[in-house]
């Protein structure tokens, strides 16, 4: 999952640095495949992770928790013959994070001079952890001030779809369907990013059953889009 999550991201990226150039009037904003009444806008696939070549050793569990985070980060950079095992591994570590590890992981996220594919795997990691502690951080995270001087080109976009990965991780917690609900409307209400409350809103009609996943909205936005033509100028 974390390979077709990558490869999504970055044909979406690609596409959008296309519409950027194509659209001048409006430098770095997501393109908009469907009107905004209709139900699956395009939206960021789970991470932004990048393919590099050579190996590095799996990180060793008593390491100080933001190491091994880089270094799984690392690793995840790189071809994986095994994605679903190291997954796996993810996961299997997740659980085991303590309410202290996953502050540091909200703090970790949010700080702009990490890597940007290690901040995902921090928020990811909050949602694989399933832990209800894990609830506030993400909504932290989701309601987070991106701070406006930013180019809006990509840093801007960037801290956005940060902040719907975190909104989408709740939906991973093992805390009370009514819990869920109240955060995402929490989030829809307070938040000053449209493209945000959006993704809590679709998070929370999934919830309910009255929409698929915002993942798999992800993808059927997607795909329309490498459907559409676009212009040349």
């Amino acid at each position: 999952m974390l390979k077709r999550s990558a490869l999504a991201l970055s044909i979406l990226l690609a596409l959008w640095v296309l519409y950027s150039h194509q659209n001048p009037e409006s430098p770095g904003a997501l393109p908009q495949i469907l009107h905004p009444k209709q139900t699956s806008p395009i939206q960021a696939p789970r991470a932004s992770l990048h393919v590099t070549p050579p190996a590095v050793q799996t990180a060793k569990s008593d390491e100080p928790l933001e190491r091994k985070l880089e270094k799984e980060g690392e690793l995840i950079g790189h071809i994986d013959s095994n994605p679903e095992a190291t997954e796996s591994r993810l996961k299997d570590w997740a659980r085991t994070l303590s309410e202290e590890d996953l502050k540091q992981l909200e703090k970790y996220s949010l700080d702009r001079q990490k890597s940007e594919d290690n901040r995902f795997l921090a928020v990811m990691l909050m949602g694989w952890s399933g832990k209800a502690e894990a609830l506030s951080s993400l909504e932290d995270v989701a309601l987070a001030k991106i701070d406006p001087l930013l180019s809006p080109q990509r840093f801007g976009e960037y801290e956005k779809i940060l902040r719907m990965q975190a909104v989408e991780e709740i939906l991973s917690l093992s805390v009370p369907s009514e819990k869920k609900a109240e955060t995402l409307q929490s989030i829809a209400n307070r938040t000053d990013e449209q493209l945000v409350a959006d993704r809590a809103h679709r998070a929370l009609w999934s919830l309910r059953g009255q929409a698929p996943t915002p993942a798999e909205q992800d993808q059927k936005a997607l795909e329309e889009l490498l459907k559409r033509p676009h212009s040349h100028h």
